[in-house]
């Protein structure tokens, strides 16, 4: 190899270091290297422990979350357990109700390029939806209940997204509404049909379907 082409592989490699962002990571300097750090937030009132996270420090004064996250609610008890990776939430996390009971679940292990199937509960611990998470998005069919156990509504997911036909129905089994969705916007017209078994909460001259349930939390 020339000297010439040496001296441009040098610069290249210089350049690199100094000033590239590979994968979208802060700046790397030279001779420097991130640091992990360890950091906890407590209650003012209470001093009780509210969250503790591993946070990765870059030398260009960016942080983002690495490693594992715990949250705990005001009165001490255990909210979620995530793992983050340089930023990005890792499928597989663990999260409860203020009383202890899950909240979601997974009993899988996600590997690369991998989904998992997720869990969501009521309190009282039905079970509130169900699918699949992918690098922390939810993807695929998604299917969710009414605390009664029959089916809420159920369509798929893209990327963290609505997409395609979205099906609602009451909490008697009766369909609801029907229509679809693009980049998680709905797209009229949506089809629309009275409970033939109207119960407690609907209210007055209103069409079950037409306000749209709301989903569980991550």
């Amino acid at each position: 190899m020339s000297l010439r082409a040496c001296a441009c592989l040098a610069a290249l490699s210089l350049a690199a270091c100094t000033y590239g962002r590979p994968f979208g990571l802060p700046i790397v300097q030279l001779g420097k290297a991130p640091r992990e750090e360890l950091r906890e937030v407590r209650d003012p009132q209470t001093n009780r422990l509210r969250e503790r996270s591993q946070v990765m420090l870059w030398p260009d004064g960016a942080e983002e979350l690495h490693g594992k996250q715990e949250l705990w609610y005001p009165d001490g008890s255990r909210r979620s357990v995530k793992r983050f990776h340089h930023g990005s939430e890792v499928p597989g996390g663990l999260s409860w109700n203020p009383d202890g009971s899950p909240r979601s679940a997974s009993d899988e292990v996600a590997g690369e390029d991998e989904s998992i199937e997720l869990r969501f509960h009521y309190a009282d611990g039905t079970l509130h939806a169900v699918g699949r998470s992918h690098d922390g998005q939810r993807t695929g069919e998604w299917s969710f209940y009414h605390p009664n156990g029959s089916l809420e509504k159920q369509g798929l997911y893209e990327r963290g997204k609505r997409v395609g036909t979205w099906s609602v129905w009451h909490a008697s089994g009766a369909l609801a509404s029907r229509g679809r969705y693009e980049e998680d916007q709905r797209v009229p017209p949506w089809q629309h049909w009275p409970d033939p078994v109207p119960g407690p909460e609907a209210g007055a001259g209103e069409v079950a379907g037409e306000v749209e349930p709301p989903e569980p939390e991550e």
